[in-house]
């Protein structure tokens, strides 16, 4: 009988870092997890990260992240009639907004015309979505979220490369070289920042349940290190 693949929870993945910090090879990690090596060593290098640089959080935040628009994706894709629907309105030249009124009116199962957006450009086979895709008034190749349309990465002045840090770091030999992970919770109420020693991998925990901006962010961790410079 063929076994069937359970997702790693954030216990597991708190394993995973304990077992790298201490310099555990993967193989007994797999085996204390009762998992295949395979399954350690995808999950490891699975966002750029290595056995040095693994981070729990960040990894259960972008699985999280993969699960959400997978369920998103399967409201669609697991109702033929749904389907039938949409693909048939946009022959006929509905938009989009139609035909999410359109659902509301006949009392059926409720989807916003976001979400068949999002539909229509996740599509996997190419000449599928090029179709749906063609009979939109707006026919783009690409679509961003309308929510945030009007958001804007904000540029940091004189930003340094990871590219150009002191190679001391990337050798993990000398202790005092640090790394941070700001992760913010549901519907943005709170954040933490995960502060990591690279040489011994001592993990602090800065949270934030006001206002975060980098004046409160920048004052938190000077605070958090002032006691190392004695200031």
């Amino acid at each position: 009988m063929a076994r069937t693949y359970k997702r790693l929870s954030i216990k597991e993945r708190e394993i995973i870092f304990k077992g790298l910090s201490s310099g555990k090879p993967q193989k007994y990690i797999a085996k204390e997890l009762n998992r295949a090596p395979s399954v350690i060593s995808r999950e490891i290098h699975r966002l750029g990260f290595n056995k040095h640089t693994y981070l729990p959080s960040q990894a259960q935040n972008n699985a999280d992240y993969l699960k959400s628009k997978q369920r998103k994706r399967h409201k669609i894709n697991s109702n033929t009639r749904l389907k039938w629907t949409i693909t048939t309105r946009l022959r006929e030249g509905w938009s989009p907004k139609q035909i999410d009124k359109y659902q509301k009116k006949q009392g059926g199962l409720r989807i916003s015309y976001e979400s068949i957006y999002k539909y229509i450009y996740s599509i996997e086979n190419k000449k599928e979505r090029s179709l749906l895709i063609s009979f939109l008034r707006q026919k783009r190749r690409l679509r961003r979220n309308r929510k945030n349309v009007n958001k804007r990465r904000s540029s940091i002045k004189d930003i340094v490369s990871i590219h150009d840090r002191d190679k001391n770091a990337d050798s993990r030999l000398i202790p005092g070289h640090w790394e941070g992970d700001f992760i913010v919770g549901k519907n943005h109420k709170s954040a933490i920042m995960t502060l990591v020693e690279r040489a011994t991998r001592m993990t602090y925990i800065l949270s934030f349940d006001g206002i975060r901006n980098s004046i409160t962010v920048g004052r938190a961790i000077a605070s958090f290190f002032s006691p190392f410079l004695n200031i």
